[in-house]
């Protein structure tokens, strides 16, 4: 009796915590499931009142009509510059911090001070002197004007985080390799680069996340013909109103790739994480 006593009065004691747990995820699942319920309305059912939580007459048309549309010129233009950006940003930023970790040279520490600064400001007081430079270079409304940004902005995240990677990384393991004949370029695609696998993933995750959901740049450095998924949704609004549910639909398509991912990669990624976090 005692022993259930005092498990009771732990479950009331601990009752406040889960209620807690519970609001949090009712926060955080509720925008979802009625982004979801949206999307599979009718038109008449958006802004009923009171509210249809549940669709009473469910309807992929949203999805349709997104998919004769708007899906495939946005979706393409989005993989190619999200894919190229990250790539690029992983390659050099990697490259950049095994630089910095395993050559000693002037300004070194100021300089990786000034790459880590660059994450501290906001990226769109950037916005107007890049503009006038991609303007007179012509990669306003391009495929290359928008990797070039994206690159560029993912450059300092991917720095900081594998450079705590590459410290963590015994340098006998490349002097070894370094007294066999093996270059440095080749110790680093060999040895390094291998051992710090889980922070390149990372890398990519958060990269490819960033370009993939960004919107701001997308807006002011293109106008048709690189435009990217985000821009898709916000042209859904205009002056004789706002399809709901084709944003809805839209933004479903959008999230679905970077879930997919992050549940696929989810143990490399922790691992990345954490990894960096206690040994950088």
């Amino acid at each position: 009796m005692k022993a259930k006593s005092w498990k009771r009065s732990r479950l009331i004691g601990k009752l406040p915590v889960y209620l807690f747990i519970i609001l949090v995820l009712i926060g955080i699942l509720f925008p979802i499931f009625w982004m979801v319920s949206t999307a599979i309305k009718p038109e008449a059912e958006y802004l009923a009142s009171p509210p249809i939580y549940i669709p009473q007459n469910p309807t992929f048309s949203a999805f349709s009509e997104v998919y004769k549309n708007l899906l495939f010129p946005a979706l393409s233009n989005s993989l190619i510059i999200c894919s190229l950006s990250t790539l690029l940003a992983v390659i050099i930023g990697s490259l950049a911090a095994y630089g910095f970790v395993r050559f000693d040279f002037p300004g070194r520490k100021n300089i990786i001070f000034w790459i880590f600064s660059t994450r501290m400001f906001p990226p769109v007081i950037t916005a107007i002197p890049l503009f006038l430079l991609f303007k007179r270079a012509h990669l306003i409304d391009t495929h290359l004007g928008l990797i070039l940004i994206y690159t560029m902005f993912n450059l300092p995240f991917v720095v900081i985080l594998m450079h705590s990677f590459f410290q963590a990384l015994p340098k006998e393991l490349e002097e070894s390799a370094w007294i066999e004949g093996c270059s440095y370029l080749g110790s680093f695609f060999r040895i390094s680069l291998p051992l710090t696998f889980p922070g390149v993933i990372a890398s990519i995750m958060f990269s490819f996340i960033f370009a993939w959901n960004e919107f701001f740049f997308a807006l002011v450095f293109t106008r048709t013909r690189a435009g990217t998924l985000p821009l898709a949704i916000a042209g859904l609004h205009a002056t004789w109103g706002v399809a709901w549910g084709q944003i809805a639909a839209l933004t479903i398509i959008i999230t679905l790739p970077v879930i997919m991912l992050c549940f696929l990669l989810q143990k490399q990624l922790i691992r990345g994480m954490t990894f960096g976090a206690l040994k950088g």
